[in-house]
């Protein structure tokens, strides 16, 4: 079954995206109108989402690599789930899924994330079931 949240707002995470104009002008050219959207820091995020304003809100955090969820997490934010998505390719990177490859260090933070709580599943589109990640990195 398809199941689709309703998302009110789009962040996205990390501090080298605040510190890129190129990158930011081109996230809020491609964000869909009527969808919030905010570009921050890790801190700056955990602040927002801990003083409570998205109570009762779908809020998608988007970043580049699991370290920048560690951050949230030491940070107090609580991140019941986490869909692994589209992680390229890199120099040392282990391909676990058509779209996933991870470096030793991303294994380290998703470890930890789990550890912490985190529910992490892998899911390209609503229509495909959910994958235990963690399973797909032993």
């Amino acid at each position: 079954m398809d199941q689709r949240l309703e998302i009110n707002s789009h962040h996205v995470v990390g501090d080298d995206i605040v510190k890129n104009d190129v990158l930011k002008t081109g996230l809020k050219t491609a964000c869909p109108h009527g969808i919030h959207l905010s570009i921050l820091t890790a801190h700056g995020a955990a602040r927002r989402i801990n003083s409570g304003k998205y109570v009762g809100q779908t809020v998608l955090l988007l970043v580049k690599n699991p370290g920048v969820l560690r951050q949230l997490v030491n940070f107090d934010v609580k991140l019941p789930e986490i869909n692994v998505g589209n992680m390229s390719t890199k120099p040392h990177s282990c391909q676990v899924a058509k779209s996933v490859a991870v470096l030793d260090k991303d294994v380290e933070d998703f470890e930890y994330l789990d550890q912490k709580g985190c529910h992490i599943y892998h899911q390209m589109v609503p229509s495909e079931p959910k994958e235990d990640f963690m399973e797909m990195i032993k």
